[in-house]
């Protein structure tokens, strides 16, 4: 576009010609800037914003609220187990989803029946308090791990009751 057109020349879209020749010269204009009839250079300290006293709080942006979705779900709790000491670390499903095995910092691992949440066994034996456990792939076993260093494998053989079968097909 030629910066000599009548549409460049127009009161309303100003353009002094000396900076036109300045930048097609090559000559820098850096370290200042121009003001909005661009005749004098403004040095560019006098553009910054203030500075900020460092001990200031800057305010976070307020997130946007999300949209509420048309579906939602309506959750209600059916059972609450209570029967351990300490804080709980894990709670898992049995393969067959019959039963619930929970461990906590007590050191003990509770078996609970999922339909009632009554307690159907607790296992002892470590020391220190159980972190995590998981069920076998066929829920004969449950394995334990525990802060004494130790991961015990429980046999669900001599606890479950014929409802509770650990005969998994």
């Amino acid at each position: 576009m030629d910066v000599n057109s009548d549409e460049y020349q127009h009161q309303d879209n100003f353009v002094d010609q000396s900076l036109v020749d300045q930048n097609t010269e090559g000559e820098s204009r850096a370290g200042s800037s121009f003001t909005a009839d661009a005749r004098e250079p403004i040095p560019s300290t006098a553009l910054s914003p203030p500075a900020q006293d460092s001990s200031a709080q800057t305010p976070m942006p307020v997130p946007e609220p999300k949209p509420e979705s048309p579906y939602r779900p309506n959750y209600k709790p059916t059972l609450m187990l209570s029967g351990h000491s300490r804080s709980i670390a894990s709670i898992k499903f049995s393969p067959d989803g019959k039963m619930l095995a929970s461990c906590a910092a007590d050191k003990l691992i509770k078996l609970w029946d999922a339909d009632t949440g009554d307690i159907i066994h607790t296992f002892e034996g470590h020391t220190e308090g159980v972190s995590d456990i998981a069920w076998a792939g066929n829920g004969d076993f449950l394995a334990s791990a525990s802060d004494d260093k130790t991961v015990r494998l429980w046999s669900m053989e001599s606890v479950c009751t014929p409802a509770h079968s650990a005969t998994y097909v």
